[in-house]
């Protein structure tokens, strides 16, 4: 039966991310769906302040739609999306970036729904929390605070992370000057949970851009999928 390939964006981003990819596979005479996990996407929040002439002291305090989104809600909603895609035949689940870390906790808790994993530079994280990531040797030339300089009001008070991607704040511009160009602000929801124990193995493939910049191919070896 033909597959369906169900694909995971990361942080600052949302199912459109997969719009050249999805136009590729349908090309080939696949059938795909992209999935905007919760606050993402067409459920995502762009206040007035956020435009042009932007508002620097209202997008600091403008409530966002990922406040209190969790790990167990993204999972939720994907474990959803994988049931009906199960249902027409084989699913190859794809996560992208930060996406990895929903796509392992989806695998560990459904594995019956997947046939076939794909971590491009994704998280796959196993053994550790993925704050503690960044303390390993592999990390050291990843600064996790490089977007300080952009951030639009207090986490502690907004209950999310928040990024200007439109500031103008030199500082800022520059840390995104060697960064893939996104399009849209988003908002990052807190994951510290561990992941649970895997039910069961399923093939995983890891696909390891080495001149890519969303996350290196150090990162990616620590821990690699199904060890």
């Amino acid at each position: 039966m033909q597959p369906t390939f169900v694909l995971v964006h990361g942080a600052f981003a949302n199912s459109f991310s997969f719009a050249p990819l999805q136009a590729e596979l349908g090309l080939l005479g696949h059938r795909s769906v992209a999935v905007d996990l919760p606050g993402h996407g067409f459920q995502a929040t762009f206040t007035h302040a956020y435009q042009a002439p932007q508002d620097p002291e209202g997008l600091a305090t403008a409530p966002g739609s990922i406040k209190g989104v969790t790990l167990a809600d993204n999972v939720a909603h994907l474990i959803g999306v994988l049931e009906r895609a199960k249902r027409n035949g084989p699913v190859i689940l794809v996560a992208h970036s930060r996406g990895g870390i929903t796509v392992t906790a989806a695998a560990n808790a459904r594995p019956d729904l997947i046939d076939r994993l794909v971590y491009v530079s994704a998280w796959c994280p196993v053994h550790l929390d993925v704050s503690d990531y960044y303390a390993e040797p592999e990390m050291a030339t990843v600064d996790p605070a490089a977007f300080a300089s952009a951030l639009a009001g207090n986490p502690a008070d907004l209950g999310l992370l928040r990024v200007n991607f439109r500031t103008a704040n030199p500082d800022a511009l520059g840390v995104q000057g060697g960064l893939p160009r996104r399009r849209h602000r988003r908002a990052v929801p807190h994951l510290p949970e561990h992941l649970p124990a895997r039910r069961e193995p399923r093939r995983r493939r890891l696909r390891r851009p080495g001149a890519g910049r969303d996350l290196g191919p150090h990162p990616q070896d620590l821990h690699p999928p199904g060890r």
